[in-house]
């Protein structure tokens, strides 16, 4: 019980098919008799897949297998266990069951060891799920001296703020779009998508990278908020997130109908022959992605304020996330979706939901303390809020409608408003 990782396997989530966000599979299972079945059955047999990946990876027989640990969202969560999940999407969204599990594997449908252990971690509530208290575990963020932002990001963002004597969390719907999804020429980040531009504001040459250096066929999100940063820097786009009117006539800048799209990369230079492009949409999408997350944050910090009777400010801040790991921070800072705090208190700690599953696997005092953190964790609803419409709206402005949140970013200065 050394925590060795002896091999890993991956694969893309087949609820997907059911729709792209937790709120269209809720649909999706309300609106079907056998609804819940199918995603189950996608879950259970997605999983089989992966535990028989990783046993071939590491050479070792399935049936050896005797633990497993889980984390997920609230839905997955209840999708996973085969309870439906149509309260958490039904004011006052409250789960079915919020502690932690101890089931038989063999009665859940897993091909391990019959007798195996299934050791699932507890939710939080609403939509904040097991996966928030892994951040929590692995990140230590109650422990922390100064207050602290995590943010965990996907298409259900989980926000934290905690420090040694506060924490509190809280969900928002940030969509898909740094996922590759709603994006006209988004993808996930694999091969051939671009991962990172720089674009010269002289001419507004564009040069970029992508993953595995294949020929581009697309945009994964990190590549997505490193063109928007760029576009505003060069002052393409306003800080309302329009394109810049001026600049019509430019090679890079193609009309569509009423719309624009900004030229990435030629289609000479792709493999789909085909333009790589930003459209007007692409930037509203990550308008709304950015937007979540900033005004989650801030009506955190309210509701702190409010019921503390003083002030806080963040200090530092975790990006967690399988993609929190690729994202340029500083480009991220750029475009408001993170605070303006210097770059070196900004730290990406990575697939933090399941490292903090991890620990658990092998540590039975940590799922005690999962199940403690229930009751220290002050879960708040921000779409009640009374702020929330007016903090949202701020929030879509590059970087935000009130620039004296962003003081240091001085190149706003010189970026048109509308």
């Amino acid at each position: 019980n050394d925590g060795k990782i002896h091999a890993i396997s991956s694969l893309l989530n087949p609820q997907t098919a059911y729709g792209e966000d937790v709120i269209t599979r809720i649909t999706y299972i309300k609106e079907n008799k056998e609804g819940l079945n199918k995603l189950n059955s996608a879950v259970i047999n997605a999983l089989n897949t992966i535990i028989n990946k990783t046993c071939k990876k590491a050479r070792i027989d399935h049936s050896n297998i005797y633990e497993i640990s889980i984390v997920g969202n609230s839905v997955m969560h209840h999708i996973f266990l085969g309870i439906n999940p149509t309260y958490i999407g039904l004011s006052p969204y409250v789960p079915a069951i919020q502690r932690n599990l101890n089931v038989k594997a063999g009665n859940l449908g897993l091909n391990i060891a019959k007798e195996g252990n299934v050791h699932v971690l507890p939710v939080v509530a609403g939509f904040v799920g097991a996966d928030t208290i892994g951040v929590i575990l692995s990140s230590q963020i109650e422990k922390e001296s100064e207050l602290t932002l995590a943010i965990d990001i996907g298409t259900n963002g989980e926000i934290i703020i905690g420090n040694k004597n506060i924490l509190a969390t809280a969900s928002c719907a940030a969509g898909s779009a740094l996922e590759g999804a709603h994006i006209l020429h988004g993808m996930r980040a694999a091969a051939g998508a671009i991962d990172t531009i720089k674009i010269d504001p002289r001419d507004l040459t564009v040069s970029y990278s992508t993953i595995k250096d294949k020929k581009p066929m697309g945009i994964c999100g990190s590549g997505i908020i490193d063109a928007v940063a760029e576009l505003l820097k060069a002052r393409v786009l306003t800080r309302s997130g329009n394109f810049n009117k001026e600049l019509i006539g430019n090679d890079r800048l193609i009309t569509t109908g009423k719309s624009f799209e900004f030229i990435i990369a030629d289609k000479d230079e792709t493999s789909t022959g085909k333009h790589i492009t930003i459209s007007q949409h692409d930037v509203r999408e990550l308008q709304m992605a950015k937007g979540a997350f900033y005004s989650g944050m801030r009506l955190i910090l309210s509701c702190l304020d409010r019921t503390r009777n003083s002030h806080h400010e963040i200090q530092q801040i975790y990006l967690a996330g399988a993609f929190g790991n690729y994202i340029n921070k500083a480009n991220a800072k750029f475009i408001g979706m993170i605070p303006d705090i210097p770059d070196d208190k900004i730290f990406q700690i990575g697939n933090a939901a399941g490292t903090g599953a991890q620990h658990c696997l092998i540590n039975k005092d940590l799922r005690q303390k999962a199940q403690e953190l229930l009751k220290k964790i002050e879960y708040i609803e921000i779409a009640v809020e009374k702020d929330f419409q007016q903090e949202y709206a701020k929030a879509m402005y590059f970087p935000h409608f009130n620039l004296d949140h962003f003081s240091s970013l001085r190149e706003y200065d010189h970026i048109p408003k509308r």
